[in-house]
């Protein structure tokens, strides 16, 4: 089920930084390659605020790191250096 956003609970946990939510939603086969209205992934939100520990978890459990989304087709990987988390 998804927001007026097209985010779904994966998206949401993973923008709260939630962990353990985000761990439940892929264990219980919540699809990390799922895109709300804008195209971004979780994986893109997950790179947009810092969350490494999700990245991982979301890579681990087939998140791709090279789709494009948003208006300028950013990937996961473009969102993370241009918000400056280059931990991620």
């Amino acid at each position: 089920k998804k927001n007026k956003r097209g985010e779904t609970l994966l998206h949401i946990a993973v923008i709260k930084g939630n962990t353990e939510d985000v761990r439940r939603l892929l264990y219980e086969g919540a699809d990390p390659n799922t895109r709300d209205n804008a195209r971004w992934t979780p994986l893109h939100e997950a790179c947009n605020h810092g969350h490494v520990i999700i990245a991982e978890l979301l890579l681990d459990h087939g998140a791709l790191i090279d789709t494009p989304g948003g208006f300028d087709h950013d990937t996961p990987l473009h969102d993370a250096v241009t918000n400056n988390q280059l931990e991620v």
